[in-house]
């Protein structure tokens, strides 16, 4: 019998197989992004990470790689988050074949407290294509992934909104990444995700007048309560 994380990864590899392929059949090299979200076991925490880490610090060193960000919540919250982009769906699928990922999904049975929740990102061609710079100091970076819906009416007047916050914030000093993606398979439901140099400069921009609008926007476009985890990204270092 196949353990349900199996199962689900199987079935995410099998939807990467599908996205990666056009209308006749022929293989488009779109990147692929993926959020995770998992619930760690405390005692097995200690393990997981340390497993965690070293799959990360190989997995960034790929071919195919272009991002592998792991944080946590800080404190006594469980929750680990990953962010992974890759060139294409065959790089991902050639990364979970591989060596350094075998000893996470292994203890995958007795780590996760909860099944673990995957999105299946994508670039929105109406917003400027995700883009970073170097994060000198990572465990004071602000980080925030917001996951959300809008109303369907409201999808275009959203993106328009995104657009503009996105130039506005890629300019600002203390920024790192301000990215806008789309869920697979949902249009109307997306992902944003920041990292900027510390507190400060994540408070600035957003006391700005372009970020107080944007965020004003959003709030007024979503449809339902956004999903918000404020990140730390200690867990490499």
């Amino acid at each position: 019998m196949h353990h349900p994380r199996t199962r689900s990864r199987t079935a995410l590899l099998a939807l990467l197989s599908a996205a990666a392929l056009g209308v006749f059949g022929t293989a488009q090299a779109e990147p692929v992004h993926y959020l995770n979200i998992q619930t760690i076991n405390p005692e097995a925490r200690e393990g997981f990470i340390k497993a965690m880490r070293n799959n990360a610090t190989q997995s960034r060193s790929e071919a195919a790689n272009r991002v592998f960000d792991v944080a946590d919540i800080g404190g006594n919250d469980p929750t680990l988050v990953l962010f992974e982009s890759w060139r294409d769906a065959d790089g991902y699928q050639q990364h979970e074949a591989s060596a350094h990922v075998a000893p996470v999904l292994a203890l995958v049975p007795s780590a996760f407290a909860k099944p673990e929740r995957k999105y299946v990102l994508r670039d929105l061609q109406a917003l400027p294509a995700p883009a970073r710079t170097e994060i000198e100091a990572p465990t004071a970076s602000k980080n925030v992934v917001a996951r959300f819906s809008v109303k369907p009416e409201q999808r275009d007047a959203f993106l328009s909104q995104a657009r503009s916050a996105i130039e506005q914030a890629r300019q600002q000093p203390g920024n790192r990444v301000f990215n806008v993606y789309g869920v697979r398979d949902d249009d109307n439901a997306f992902v944003i995700y920041e990292r900027w140099q510390d507190a400060a400069a994540y408070q600035q921009f957003h006391a700005q007048l372009a970020g107080r609008a944007f965020d004003r926007v959003l709030g007024q476009l979503q449809a339902g309560a956004p999903e918000v985890l404020v990140l730390q990204d200690r867990i490499l270092d």
